[in-house]
């Protein structure tokens, strides 16, 4: 019986006319409107409306901004014109002039704490510390470094093209531009009074391995310049630059793991710090020119004492690279960042671990902490700029470390397996991911930086070269003899090769298990520029093995950043269509050969050969004359 029920039930369910009931369905909905948009959506959401006639519909937008349109319905159009709008979209209004549209990179508070100043990709922000409130907006090339100077009037702003920028706050405009170093500043720091120097120094490092000393001078217009003091060159790319506060010391920390600090007045050298594996990132001094704390790419913090140089504590204290280290004024109270998207707060006296932060969605790149330490900010990849402020709760160290192991046992036999089958879904892969970094993976990937920036600069000189021929060429007879022709670029540069063969050169030189480090070091530009010669590479079968390999690499790790930009979409499209078209031949060889064997398998089962060796052409003797 119940199976006949059971039978008689899905009888119904077959017999159902489903025509009829998407036919109801259908006419419940009705065709509104189509709008393109500047970016793509994220996430949009209408407002409660009692209208009929009108609704307000919100967007959040890739670019970080928030746009609001007002749908206005239309008259119904005729029953049988089904596809045409039934209402119009009207731009209201869009929030864009708070926050940033790219990676907050560089933060900095005033002398008094009552402005905050972030440097981005596209503009520099000032904000009132009081309500956190936007007021002044200067577009900006890249800024990697931000320092403001005493009575908060001016700040200095470096950029990764090496342009060293003074902007005026009262006017909101730039004060005095110079291009201080051939390559990005990554640090910048002041000291008032520092021994050797009179009035105000600020020092800047850079990865040319130049590290300048600038005075700030009153010009004969009663303006303020910057004028280069001196000029150290260190022997190898710089990433952080301190005075020390009494101004007796300055340090800086090179791409060798090392930190060195020199006498102010006679630039000697008073100690140099090594125990670091890999490049310091970030360092400071406290306040009582005592101790220094370093955070670098080994994701290591190691505690320094100023007197003689020891190691006081190694402390592992990231998941990732440490990219912000930064004391509490008049204390022993540190604070470090990294790549792993927390914050910590730690004793530099007892080296423990007070309190940890885990709100940033992206990679923290800057802290800066207030006078007297009651709050500090933080910058992300995420785009967001987080304020985080001292409470009167009382924090027991002992009770957060606590909570830490207990997190710790929860979450830890779920990432153990995760990693476990990760591990697993590795096990068959001709190259292994190697996540060590050393001084000879940075190396290379300068080395295929340096070949992608020549490559493109050649590029850049034989399209001018073929615009200037074309001109000489198309111009007449008598004007063309007073023209000079122009002349060919040379391609010693590229040791006379062409322009893709010196860029797969270099990228060949590349040991194969340290090609994905070495990759990782390339930014985004030179991605954009490489896939334009893996582009070539592929569509003239040049290396397919390694090309497809790096592109797999891009595709992992940059997708989204190549989703938004249309033009690498395009050149994508045509890498898969080269890619299938060359699939499809090697499958068409690989299909010839195998009939091919088939074939040859056929005649020999036919002469009852079971073995190759045994036919008769192996047993005859052939003599070559």
């Amino acid at each position: 019986m119940k199976r006949a029920k059971e039978k008689s039930k899905t009888d119904e369910i077959e017999n159902l006319d489903y025509a009829s009931y998407r036919e109801q369905f259908t006419n419940h909905l009705q065709y509104v409107a189509t709008s393109n948009f500047s970016q793509k959506v994220r996430s949009m959401a209408f407002t409660p409306s009692k209208s009929l006639d009108k609704s307000t519909c919100y967007l959040n937008l890739h670019n970080n901004s928030l746009v609001s349109y007002v749908i206005n319905k239309k008259d119904i159009q005729a029953k049988s014109d089904q596809t045409a709008p039934s209402a119009s979209f009207e731009l209201k209004k869009v929030f864009e002039s708070a926050g940033h549209r790219t990676p907050v990179r560089t933060v900095a508070l005033s002398t008094y704490d009552t402005v905050l100043l972030t440097g981005s990709g596209e503009s520099i922000k000032l904000w009132n510390t009081t309500d956190f409130k936007c007021f002044r907006t200067f577009e900006s090339s890249y800024c990697t470094c931000s320092i403001f100077l005493p009575e908060d009037r001016f700040f200095l702003v470096g950029d990764k093209d090496g342009k060293l920028t003074l902007y005026d706050t009262n006017k909101a405009e730039i004060a005095y531009q110079v291009k201080a170093h051939e390559a990005s500043i990554w640090s910048i720091h002041l000291h008032e009074s520092p021994e050797g120097h009179e009035g105000l120094s600020v020092i800047t490092g850079s990865a040319d391995k130049g590290l300048k000393f600038w005075d700030i001078i009153i010009n004969q217009y009663e303006e303020l310049e910057l004028r280069e003091a001196k000029h150290l060159q260190m022997i190898d790319e710089i990433h952080c630059v301190r005075y020390t506060p009494n101004g007796k010391f300055y340090a800086a920390s090179l791409l060798d793991s090392t930190i060195k600090i020199y006498f102010s007045d006679s630039d000697r050298l008073f100690l140099s710090l090594y125990g670091h594996k890999l490049p310091v990132l970030s360092f400071d001094i406290s306040s009582d020119n005592y101790l220094l704390v370093s955070g670098s790419a080994d994701k290591n913090i190691r505690i320094w004492g100023l007197d003689f140089g020891n190691c006081h504590k190694s402390i592992f204290a990231h998941n990732d690279s440490i990219m912000a280290v930064k004391f509490v004024k008049d204390t022993h109270y540190f604070l470090s960042a990294g790549k792993d998207r927390s914050i910590k707060y730690w004793d530099g006296d007892t080296h423990q671990l007070i309190l940890d932060f885990e709100d940033h969605l992206g990679e923290i790149w800057s802290i800066a902490i207030s006078s007297i330490g009651d709050f500090f900010v933080t910058s992300s990849n995420d785009r967001s700029i987080r304020v985080w402020r001292q409470t009167k709760d009382q924090v027991f160290v002992s009770e957060e470390e606590e909570k830490r192991q207990e997190k710790k046992m929860i979450e830890g036999p779920m990432q153990d397996r995760f990693n476990m089958m990760e591990e697993e879904a590795n096990k068959g892969q001709g190259a292994s991911d190697v996540t060590r970094l050393n001084i000879e993976t940075l190396k290379h990937g300068e080395n295929v930086i340096a070949a992608i920036d020549l490559a493109e600069q050649m590029r850049e000189e034989y399209i001018q070269y073929e615009i200037a021929l074309k001109e000489y060429l198309s111009a007449p007879e008598l004007r063309r003899k007073k023209m000079a022709k122009p002349e060919r670029p040379k391609m010693e540069k590229l040791g006379d090769l062409s322009i893709p063969e010196f860029v797969m050169r270099e990228i060949n030189k590349v040991n194969s298990n340290q090609l994905e480090n070495c990759l990782k070091f390339l930014h985004f530009t030179h991605i954009e520029k490489l896939l334009y010669y893996l582009k070539y590479f592929i569509q003239n079968n040049i290396n397919i093995e390694l090309s497809t390999r790096i592109l797999y690499f891009i595709l992992q790790n940059y997708e989204s950043q190549i989703k938004t930009s249309a033009k690498l979409v395009r050149v994508l499209s045509a890498i898969q269509k080269s890619l299938r078209n060359n699939l499809k031949k090697s499958e068409d060889i690989i299909g010839f050969n195998t009939s091919a064997i088939k074939i040859f398998l056929k005649v020999l089962k036919e002469r009852e050969v079971s073995q190759i060796e045994q036919d008769d052409i192996f047993k005859t003797k052939t003599q070559f004359i």
